[in-house]
């Protein structure tokens, strides 16, 4: 974890390390969930998973090539999704797919 003008970076090493995959959706995704709410820090959490995005964020960004498709809170991204990745990236964290 490296700090930038206060805030902190986090990036789960599932990529590297496929056995972590649903690492943060156990108990200890809700010690990290708390800890980083306790620190009041802005963090920010890179992940290639939507649970993950959803359990962890207070806001969401959406890239879609390196670009921001959306940004905003889940309910935001959920409710009026801005594109069809949007619209998939939200199912995925649903259960269904991805």
């Amino acid at each position: 974890m490296g700090a930038a003008g206060g805030a902190r970076f986090l990036r789960p090493a599932r990529r590297r390390h496929p056995a972590a995959a649903g690492l943060i959706r156990d108990e200890r995704g809700a010690f990290l969930s708390g800890y980083l709410e306790a620190l009041a820090l802005p963090t920010i959490v890179v992940t290639h998973d939507a649970a993950d995005a959803r359990l962890l964020g207070q806001r969401v960004a959406v890239l879609e090539a390196g670009r921001v498709t959306q940004a905003g809170t889940w309910e935001e991204l959920a409710a009026r999704p801005a594109s069809r990745f949007v619209e998939e990236v939200v199912a995925s964290a649903r259960g269904g797919g991805g």
